[in-house]
């Protein structure tokens, strides 16, 4: 930036000795303002002059109140993460320009969820999804926005901002920022991520993925503060012994602590914090920050993967599959994208998703639209009937409508070289398009007396106990098991073993080495289904949740909750309790405050038919 004023002798900043170009108006080292620039010798002890206050935007939010710098008491989610920060005593110089971007990357993973308090005053002050993506290439193929302001509007209490926590001593010693007097006072509502591909960058069939650029954003309030930051950063890696490279660029200055094309690189300017994969990366969201070049908003395909979010949503992602498979490619491979043929890619091209408050706590929905007709069969069914079979207490339980079609729709969409010809085969010994597993399935994780961690079962609905027993009888084959008949809670049941041979040396005298018996399963029938569970404690107690002498998980009102809120028409249908999470944890940290202080379940649904594949994860809250 040319004031008119700048001094061509190079000078040295009155703060840390480091020898200033004469272009540059601050230190790249502590940020503070260079005396040659400025007009005044910090040195000599006069009053330095203050960088240009930036330039009020009518879109940029109202003044902060006085109650948004407070601090933020300890706990809340940055409890999941807490206990001690294992960091080498010595930087590894290897790796230094590693270590730099890994801690500038979690302050802008930070920035991503901090300011809670921020968010109820400026509920109305954040740009739009489609404001932000004009800060990107047309050629993006992974997007996604975060509008912390209308974040704030919640019933449950959750401030983002606990997420700190003890981590603030954490990120205080990787980069040497304090969070509440470094990050605070210039960190936005508006954050936004990008993955394009580089024009200049010739694609690697070794790394093709190094001809993508990445770019992360978090909006600035303050430029003045956020470079002073930036400066502190800078003098925190001086004092690990790196070096770091200072530039500028359209009214950004930015820092990198490497050399050549493929350096990351960080900065801030015109309202913004950026980091980039490189600097032909930074260089691209610069020049549309400016208002230069094409856009992402500009492009339909974007525009009709997120036409239809709902109005209170705050995050925004969006994925283009087919044009990020067509640059990850070589340009040498034959025809290009043609060369590689993926069904699913081609079938749903694109997908739009969003990140919202709900009822029940947060929802998280992604949907790839179909643009041709992929001949879905009906996947569909009873995704929960076998609840009735597992404990109320529970840590897990996945039901899918009919495990033979869903198998057999994923083999056509992505192909014999990602999912096997036939995976069921493998697995039970049955092919997909058997009877046998063309029915509902599901599994659990439960607890279970004697074991620290949760045992799986598993549940396959049958039309009758032949249809069991022949089912059980291919499974055994299949893996060379054998099958013994048993008796579980009263019911008929069969155990599935293995025989392994001690591979150690004979005995002296030559005494036959024994073999082993292994029980890999149990597996009985109740109710048309069949359960196979990995011991006898794990089927006797299904065996007495179908007797009726165990609660069962259709009792438990989180369940019922969780599943009222759920998608209908699912194909799978996923449920996670935090209760059953927190009990089979050793430490007690992160089951009594932070995001278990909140949550209660967790539930995943699949939606898949002829137009659309859809993925909601809801999360169930409490305040």
């Amino acid at each position: 930036m040319d004031t008119g004023q700048q001094s061509s002798a190079p000078s040295k900043c009155a703060g840390c000795g480091q020898s200033l170009d004469a272009q540059a108006l601050y230190c790249p080292i502590c940020g503070r303002p260079n005396p040659a620039v400025a007009g005044t010798n910090a040195a000599s002890g006069a009053a330095p002059v203050s960088a240009p206050v930036q330039t009020t935007d009518a879109t940029m939010p109202p003044p902060l109140p006085a109650w948004y710098d407070q601090s933020t008491a300890t706990g809340g989610i940055a409890a999941l993460a807490s206990g001690p920060t294992v960091t080498p005593e010595k930087p590894i110089r290897s790796h230094k320009r590693r270590n730099v971007l890994t801690a500038i990357s979690a302050v802008v993973v930070v920035g991503l969820v901090m300011s809670g308090a921020y968010w109820a005053y400026a509920a109305l002050a954040a740009r739009t999804d489609n404001q932000l993506a004009r800060y990107f290439p047309s050629s993006t193929v992974a997007f996604a926005s975060a509008d912390m302001a209308a974040a704030a509007n919640n019933n449950f209490n959750i401030n983002p901002a606990d997420m700190i926590g003890s981590q603030a001593a954490a990120l205080q010693k990787a980069t040497g920022l304090d969070w509440q007097k470094d990050v605070v006072p210039w960190a936005g509502p508006d954050v936004a991520f990008g993955a394009f591909p580089l024009a200049n960058t010739q694609q690697a069939a070794a790394n093709p993925a190094a001809s993508l650029g990445i770019v992360a954003l978090v909006q600035s309030r303050d430029d003045n503060a956020a470079k002073a930051a930036i400066g502190k950063l800078n003098a925190h890696e001086k004092q690990q012994g790196t070096t770091v490279q200072q530039s500028s660029y359209n009214g950004f200055t930015l820092y990198a602590t490497g050399s050549g094309s493929s350096s990351g690189l960080y900065g801030s300017g015109n309202g913004w914090v950026l980091i980039a994969s490189n600097a032909e990366a930074a260089h691209a969201v610069i020049d549309r920050i400016n208002g230069s070049s094409d856009s992402l908003n500009d492009q339909q395909a974007f525009k009709d993967a997120i036409s239809n979010l709902p109005s209170n949503h705050f995050g925004t992602y969006y994925v283009n599959l087919h044009q990020a498979l067509d640059s990850l490619i070589p340009v040498k491979a034959p025809n290009g994208l043609a060369s590689v043929s993926v069904p699913f890619i081609e079938t749903y091209p694109v997908a739009g998703g969003y990140l919202a408050w709900s009822d029940t706590g947060q929802r998280s929905q992604i949907t790839f639209n179909a643009v041709r007709n992929p001949n879905i069969p009906n996947v569909s069914g009873d995704t929960t009937g076998f609840a009735k079979l597992v404990p109320s207490d529970a840590v897990a339980y996945a039901g899918a409508g009919n495990l033979g079609k869903i198998v057999q729709a994923f083999v056509n969409q992505f192909g014999v070289a990602a999912t096997g010809a036939d995976p069921l085969q493998s697995a039970l010994g049955v092919s997909a398009s058997d009877p046998l597993a063309q029915q509902p399935a599901g599994m659990a994780a439960l607890k279970t007396t004697g074991t620290g961690n949760a045992q799986p079962v598993i549940y396959i609905h049958v039309s009758s106990d032949a249809a069991a027993t022949q089912l059980v009888s291919k499974i055994a084959a299949a893996h060379h098991w054998t099958a013994t008949p048993t008796t579980i809670a009263g019911l008929s049941a069969t155990t599935l073993s293995d025989t392994s041979t001690d591979t150690g040396q004979p005995t002296a005298d030559g005494t036959p080495v024994k073999a082993t018996v292994h029980v890999v399963a149990v597996a009985f029938t109740t109710n048309n289904t069949l359960v196979i569970a990995p011991d006898t404690n794990s089927a006797t107690l299904v065996a007495q949740v179908a007797q009726g002498t165990v609660s069962n998980l259709t009792s438990n009102a989180t369940f019922q909750k969780m599943l009222k809120a759920a998608p209908s028409g699912a194909a799978v249908t996923g449920y996670v309790s935090a209760a059953g999470l927190q009990s089979l944890m050793h430490t007690t940290d992160s089951t009594t405050s932070g995001l278990f202080a909140h949550l209660d379940a967790m539930t995943v649904t699949l939606v898949w038919n002829n137009s659309m594949l859809q993925g909601t994860l809801d999360t169930g809250l409490h305040s």
